[in-house]
């Protein structure tokens, strides 16, 4: 039986909160951080009676070796259930099981959990771990999900992935391949996973790292006694990892959150994080339980299990809105295109309503399009896109090949610095601000405000002459000149500063660099390819801004940008009005175009007497 938890209801910062204060025997358990009222708490009292069946021998288990990206073998368990366990119409469903640091495939219950589950599992060694080829590292994320893409490769071409079941780091990286890669599946399972990662300084000396340069972490690993060096960077690349993305989860995709009350490791207020922020979430806690799941194998083994039944699943998808909202993807896929992502869909500060959002699939943004494949161009027609704005000066059209003409498209040129040389010589003295902090990045994005009006008013013309049709604008990373942009239209419109903030800074994770780039970028700026890498790489911006500029995200620059914005021009109205030259009535027209009041309360769908 299921222990109930008994809740506190009070208002922080005008919302709702739905505190839960656990109470196991003597001792109450503070999960307050849960704001959500229609989360699914739920608190296991004693250890179930019911422990997870264990298959016949009919089941099969093989080893796999699988080559990733790096040239290195993954090397991993398929277990297959019997024929008449699997239920399903076309590929049969398969789950895949990663393990935290120090990991592997048979590590702690992992091996209980791929017998108990009723589909087909895989579970592998991320590289450096257990059989797989590869150093072990300690913040090395974007590897793994790379290691889980190529699994993911191999299996799908026989499988419908059902679901991916993460402990700790693994689910970190789980949830990052689900957000960027793996959006169709259906079901996500988050162990003990930690949300706030720079409590993990907490673990570790950093006086020692200040001192020695490293760390060494020695621990128990596959029967072997193992050490790894965690150096001032890995720490701070580790530290400065921002689970944040998980919000961007499609309704579509439901999660499970498990998670000890006596996990040591990772506080259960991380699990209550995950609840807040995941749009489909059901939060299941341990009493008892420490992070690894010591003595707790069973009950674990049978939540999971029991989390896959068909009618706890449909019950999930409409209790959190899912029957009631539409999600489409916001980041796309273009062929030889970077950065690419919807602009839309975003909620608005207040709507007649209460139901406003910036209009989806009528503005898209990206990086350069000169390299967009065939395939890339085929996405841009069923998008819908008439229209691309190229905000790049001439100097950079003409070196990247001259403007690509795509048939049925119409290209229009809105260079905000028509003449300016957007090379790597010239950009050496613009990177200058950028060195600067928050507050270069604002002088900076005040120099594109001033050159920017007519080119602006543009395209704000152009969508009311053509108010259905989508269209795409562009500079060359898809960041300055278009994110300044995107922060006018949204604010015109009624977004939040903190969501136009937090829009600009999705393009960390949607850049990267080229390499003959960074070349050219090293022999301008006198600085190491390395050093350059280190700077530009989506990887390894947040070891530069933690490292350089301690105080400053990208998040800050926007907020810097903002508060001089307003000082300087007052209101998104008054600059699109005096400096764009747009009537007030065209204003109300763009607002008009761009803001859908639309939706309805579940009280309000119409029901048929029963």
């Amino acid at each position: 039986m299921k222990q109930n938890p008994s809740y506190n209801r009070e208002r922080k910062n005008g919302r709702t909160v739905f505190g839960a204060i656990v109470k196991v025997g003597q001792v109450a358990y503070d999960v307050s951080d849960l704001v959500r009222e229609e989360e699914n708490v739920s608190v296991l009292s004693k250890p179930s009676n019911h422990p997870p069946s264990v298959k016949s021998a009919s089941e099969m288990e093989s080893t796999i070796s699988i080559r990733n990206t790096q040239g290195q073998i993954i090397v991993g368990i398929l277990h297959k259930v019997p024929l008449t366990a699997q239920v399903s119409v076309g590929k049969p469903k398969i789950g895949l099981i990663c393990h935290g640091i120090f990991g592997h495939k048979n590590y702690l219950y992992q091996p209980l959990l791929a017998k108990s589950l009723p589909f087909d599992t895989f579970r592998f060694d991320f590289r450096g771990n257990g059989d797989s080829d590869g150093q072990m590292k300690y913040a090395d994320f974007d590897e793994n999900v790379d290691d889980l893409v190529t699994v993911v490769k191999y299996l799908e071409k026989e499988y419908e992935i059902y679901t991916i079941i993460g402990h700790s780091r693994g689910a970190i990286v789980m949830f990052r391949y689900a957000a960027t890669h793996g959006r169709s599946i259906p079901h996500i399972v988050n162990i003990s996973a930690r949300f706030y990662m720079i409590n993990v300084k907490s673990r570790h000396d950093e006086r020692i790292l200040e001192t020695q340069g490293y760390y060494d972490w020695k621990a128990r690993a596959n029967g072997k006694d193992v050490s790894l060096k965690i150096s001032k960077e890995d720490l701070e690349l580790f530290a400065n990892w921002d689970n944040y993305f998980v919000k961007e989860l499609p309704l579509t995709m439901s999660v499970l959150t498990c998670h000890g009350l006596e996990d040591k490791i990772v506080p259960v207020r991380d699990a209550a994080a995950y609840a807040n922020i995941i749009p489909i979430h059901t939060l299941q806690l341990f009493p008892g339980a420490d992070h690894n799941y010591q003595g707790h194998y069973e009950e674990l083994v049978s939540v999971v299990s029991r989390y896959f039944d068909i009618e706890s699943a449909k019950e999930v998808f409409w209790r959190h809105g899912a029957g009631m909202s539409v999600q489409v993807p916001r980041w796309i896929q273009v062929e030889g295109v970077r950065n690419f992502r919807d602009l839309g869909g975003w909620s608005l500060r207040s709507g007649s309503n209460g139901t406003a959002y910036f209009r989806e699939r009528m503005i898209f943004r990206c990086g350069d399009i000169t390299n967009i494949t065939d395939e890339g161009i085929m996405t841009l027609y069923q998008l819908n896109i008439r229209a691309i704005f190229d905000f790049r000066s001439i100097p950079e059209i003409e070196k990247s090949g001259g403007p690509r003409a795509i048939t049925g498209i119409t290209r229009i040129a809105v260079p905000i610095f028509s003449e300016v040389d957007y090379s790597p010589e010239a950009l050496a003295f613009r990177w200058e601000n950028y060195f600067g902090g928050a507050d270069g990045f604002a002088k900076v994005y005040q120099t594109i405000l001033s050159n920017a009006p007519p080119h602006f008013s543009v395209i704000f013309r152009h969508m009311l002459r053509n108010p259905q049709s989508p269209l795409l604008i562009h500079c060359t990373a898809g960041k300055d000149r278009t994110g300044v942009f995107c922060m006018l239209t949204l604010g015109l419109c009624g977004v939040d500063d903190e969501v136009i903030c937090r829009e600009y800074e999705l393009t960390e994770r949607g850049y990267w660099v080229e390499d003959q780039q960074i070349q050219a970028y090293s022999q301008a700026l006198n600085k190491t390819p390395e050093e350059i890498q280190r700077f530009m790489s989506s990887k390894f911006v947040r070891i530069f801004i933690a490292v350089c500029i301690p105080n400053l995200r990208r998040y800050e620059a926007m907020k810097a940008t903002l508060t001089l914005f307003r000082a300087t021009y007052g209101s998104f109205e008054e600059y699109v009005r005096d400096q764009c030259g747009l009537s007030e009535q065209e204003v109300i027209g763009l607002r008009r175009m761009l803001v859908v009041e639309a939706g309805a309360t579940v009280g309000g769908l119409r029901r048929p007497r029963l």
